[in-house]
């Protein structure tokens, strides 16, 4: 798919962190809602609101999937392990509580 040009909605976001750079929620908005095929954006949705929440779930810390938290990733939990990265993936610069003013890395 990635030949193609055909990712999915993570996989475009996480693309666009290949040089480790900080961009923030607009910009990322802006690179990767056009990603995103209409007939894919749930009806009470948009494309913005898809790239934020996938951030939202890129930038969480699950309990199950994050080492420090000594979780049963840590207890030898291999399907968790095998299948699932470290979370959270990316990190956000700044906690703000509106999700349109905060960076990530």
């Amino acid at each position: 798919l990635a030949k193609e040009g055909r990712l999915s909605l993570f996989s475009t976001i996480l693309r666009l962190f290949r040089d480790g750079e900080e961009l923030s929620t607009p910009n990322i908005i802006r690179a990767c809602s056009h990603a995103i095929r209409p007939a894919d954006v749930p009806p009470d949705m948009d494309a913005k609101e898809m790239v934020m929440a996938a951030l939202h779930f890129l930038s969480s810390s699950l309990p199950e999937l994050n080492i420090a938290s000594g979780g049963p990733h840590c207890i030898g939990n291999n399907l968790v392990s095998v299948m699932f990265p470290f979370m959270p993936i990316l990190f956000s610069s700044n906690l703000d509580d509106n999700l349109d003013r905060r960076s990530y890395t």
